[in-house]
């Protein structure tokens, strides 16, 4: 069996629509929710372009380098 990752999510979303707080719109909230996750996207896109950018640009860097030795 398989374990569900996003069951405790969904168990406390249900529990927080229990609760007796005031809180946006449903709606909201879970568009509040799919915004953070795509940037949190976004976020990891950009950090491994940057490292892959920067490999290349060391190895670009020693390639130089060991062409003026010989």
């Amino acid at each position: 069996m398989k374990y569900n990752i996003f069951y405790p999510l969904f168990r406390n979303i249900v529990r927080l629509r229990k609760l007796s707080l005031e809180r946006y719109n449903w709606n909201i909230e879970m568009k509040v929710l799919e915004l953070n996750c795509e940037i949190d996207t976004f976020i990891k896109y950009i950090n491994k372009k940057n490292k892959r950018d920067e490999i290349m640009n060391n190895l670009k860097q020693s390639q130089l380098i060991s062409k003026n030795l010989r």
